[in-house]
């Protein structure tokens, strides 16, 4: 749904990586485990001012962070499952 509103607003998904099941360090709202998602997006300021507008509202998610990067490495994968 949100890979949809980026798309409509002139941005562009560059990489979703799904982290999984995690366990929170403290509660939050009695929750002690969640659903982690890594977005990788190329959008201007309203976009993304949507985006946040949109998530706070949203009630299946507790907690998002967005951060400005002036290079992407689209390559590393930061919870790839070892093989060993």
């Amino acid at each position: 749904k949100y890979e949809e509103l980026i798309n409509q607003n002139s941005g562009k998904v560059l990489k979703i990586e799904k982290w999984g099941l995690l366990n929170f360090k403290r509660k939050i709202k009695s929750y002690t485990k969640g659903h982690f998602l890594h977005i990788k997006l190329q959008a201007q300021k309203e976009t993304l001012d949507e985006i946040k507008s949109k998530t706070k509202l949203d009630n299946n998610i507790l907690r998002f962070l967005t951060v400005k990067y002036k290079n992407l490495d689209l390559k590393k994968k930061y919870f790839e499952k070892n093989k060993n």
